[in-house]
């Protein structure tokens, strides 16, 4: 929650970190969320409930605010046990990634083996790092990526995978980047289609027609090319309703259908 909430909220929240159900480690993830937003009024004032304890992690925050690429010179434990670190780093790398790719990547590989946190803040990371490295094309950063993917491809990065592959005409790994796919994502239409179209190109006419048929079933443009692949009627799946003589009289009368 990196907004602000209604003023009628604030009672609650005091209730609650005076209870010490809301911690100070809650209170800096927040303000992280809230700079990573761009609500810095918030984040100012998240900051001021923090104790002293907390100092160095504010002046890491505000020198980071101030030039991204100084994640290589600011703390690599931040706030009491280091328990600030994950919310500050996943903060400035994701503006430091949308602000330079290359940059953060060089970044991000000084520093990484150095922090001590895992979980959901270096996968945000390193899954933000992937992603802007395919959109913008950075081939010198496409061997990490392809390492990394297995650990952190989630269905919008591997779907730019598959697509650079295909560009480039490289019908094996386009085959290994569907495979990893997730499963809602690898059974769409879309990627059945390429499966079937690089099974294909390398000669594999029998897992292509096995791939071809579960495209041909959805009702998209890549469900009626695989159709026409395989030479068959597309799958439209029209519904039909049935209405009985009461809706039909209903309906004569012109008196308003009832629901």
């Amino acid at each position: 929650m990196g907004s602000s909430q209604p003023s009628a909220c604030d009672t609650l929240f005091r209730h609650l970190r005076e209870k010490g159900e809301i911690s100070e480690v809650d209170i800096w993830e927040r303000k992280m969320l809230a700079w990573q937003q761009g609500e810095s009024g918030l984040a100012s004032y998240l900051g001021r409930q923090l104790g002293s304890h907390w100092q160095e992690a504010r002046d890491a925050k505000a020198r980071l605010q101030g030039d991204y690429s100084a994640i290589t010179r600011v703390p690599n434990c931040i706030g009491p046990e280091c328990r600030g670190s994950g919310a500050l780093f996943a903060a400035a790398m994701h503006g430091f990634t949308r602000a330079d790719t290359e940059a953060a990547m060089e970044a991000w590989r000084k520093v990484a083996p150095y922090l001590t946190f895992d979980g959901e803040h270096r996968h945000a990371i390193e899954e933000d790092l992937a992603f802007y490295s395919l959109v913008r094309n950075i081939d010198n950063n496409r061997g990490w990526v392809d390492d990394i993917l297995p650990r952190v491809g989630t269905a919008r990065v591997l779907e730019l995978r598959v697509r650079h592959a295909l560009t480039s005409r490289d019908w094996t790994g386009a085959l290994r980047w569907i495979e990893a796919m997730p499963d809602e994502t690898r059974d769409n239409s879309r990627w059945q289609y390429w499966k079937a179209r690089a099974h294909e190109q390398l000669g594999d006419s029998e897992r292509a027609q096995v791939a071809y048929a579960r495209a041909a079933d959805g009702r998209n443009f890549f469900a009626f090319a695989a159709s026409d692949r395989l030479n068959r009627p597309y799958s439209l799946n029209l519904e039909r309703n049935g209405f009985d003589e009461a809706y039909r009289q209903e309906v004569a009368s012109g008196r308003p259908c009832s629901v």
